[in-house]
């Protein structure tokens, strides 16, 4: 067990205890494991995850900057991805959102770790994993067509550096969410562990890549006009399999009865008043 470092703040604590309720368990107080673990997720303002996101909002302005430097050095014909920006912000945003929520409970410390981890495919769900390879699979398969067959190859270049940087962002969350330890002591904080997995896959959304591409056909005319139809429809496929992806996912598993904070009082629990 980790070395109790801190408590949640009121914001922390309110933010779970409406997590809760939302999902059908009313408490006064949340139990300390569970407000730790949600709260980090919940609420952005404490100076950790302020600091971090600040942090990884100066690292995607550095990439957008070297973006910039490349096209007026290497590109002065213009033949590159303005999509290639819509990347950088969407990967480094919910990159970094996932990584201070994890940072916020490392400093609050004291989480227990349980022997067990559930599946991999369970956790993201099958419907997701293709969205993601349809995302990055099929759209290195097409800019690597676009490379071959066209003479728009630095725009094909751009596009799969940009791929290859939203695949890693996405891929680290991911592989995150369902194969960390397991945080939890009872039947109550793992099921919440559970819920916390499923919500923290959900900060990758690959499909929004496939879309951002789209920015060039729209308002370039950098794509070469054989692969226009094709990008539309990749981004249409991708869109395709998130939307089966949370149809799937929608209907959540209900919490089980356990200890997820000191229960709500009721009328008949108050002290009658004195006579």
């Amino acid at each position: 067990m980790g070395t109790k470092r801190g408590e949640p703040t009121p914001e922390e604590i309110e933010a779970t205890r409406a997590w809760l309720g939302e999902r059908g368990v009313e408490v006064e107080t949340p139990a300390r494991l569970i407000a730790v673990r949600v709260g980090a997720r919940q609420t952005a303002n404490t100076t950790s995850k302020m600091i971090l996101s600040a942090c990884f909002g100066l690292a995607g302005l550095g990439l957008l900057i070297a973006f910039g430097v490349q096209e007026f050095l290497l590109d002065p014909d213009g033949e590159t991805t303005y999509s290639r920006y819509a990347f950088v912000v969407f990967a480094t945003t919910q990159l970094g959102s996932w990584v201070s929520s994890l940072y916020r409970e490392r400093e609050l410390g004291g989480l227990p770790v349980a022997d067990r981890r559930p599946s991999a495919l369970r956790v993201v769900g099958g419907w997701y994993l293709t969205t993601y390879v349809i995302t990055f699979g099929g759209g290195a398969a097409l800019a690597a067509a676009m490379y071959a067959g066209t003479t728009a190859q630095t725009f094909a270049e751009n596009w799969l550096i940009a791929l290859g940087w939203a695949a890693l962002s996405t891929g680290t969350i991911l592989a995150g969410s369902a194969f960390r330890r397991t945080r939890a002591e009872d039947a109550a904080s793992i099921a919440v562990d559970s819920e916390l997995r499923f919500q923290d896959s959900r900060l990758a959304e690959p499909a929004v890549f496939a879309v951002a591409i789209l920015v060039d056909v729209v308002f370039t005319s950098r794509v070469p006009a054989e692969f226009t139809w094709w990008l539309a429809g990749y981004a249409a496929l991708a869109v395709g399999a998130t939307l089966v992806a949370r149809r799937r996912s929608g209907d959540r598993p209900a919490f089980p009865p356990g200890d997820y904070g000191t229960p709500v009082r009721s009328d008949e629990d108050l002290p009658s008043e004195a006579q």
